[in-house]
């Protein structure tokens, strides 16, 4: 295979986009599940499912971006919370992007950012 071939094998995307904001995009090297809007009590049962798919096809590498993310509130945490004990005990390395400065205090507030791998430029 030549390297033009193997460059753009390791390119392929599957998308599947989720309502309420929540987007998986599967490549060879990692699973990235982006998160925009609110993730409350309304959203979090949706997002919740869709992380658990991700869940069960045990990939190795995942990143959830929360770049995007507008609002958190206890359910929103509470389902990053089990993603993260979920994914890393079955082996699977996690990291977060960031969210923006007043979800991130929310995380300094709870001691979740000492919990939680995260990398600005993943």
């Amino acid at each position: 295979m030549s390297d033009l071939n193997e460059a753009t094998a390791k390119e392929t995307r599957r998308v599947t986009t989720g309502s309420d904001g929540v987007a998986v995009v599967r490549t060879d090297d990692a699973t990235r599940i982006s998160i925009t809007a609110d993730l409350d009590m309304h959203t979090a049962r949706r997002a919740r499912s869709i992380i658990e798919s991700v869940c069960e096809a045990r990939p190795s590498n995942v990143v959830i971006d929360l770049s995007g993310l507008e609002f958190v509130d206890s359910h929103g945490l509470n389902l990053l919370v089990d993603a993260h004990r979920t994914l890393t005990a079955a082996g699977c390395r996690l990291v977060f992007v960031p969210p923006a400065g007043h979800i991130r205090r929310a995380f300094a507030i709870t001691g979740l950012d000492g919990l939680f791998a995260v990398r600005a430029d993943a």
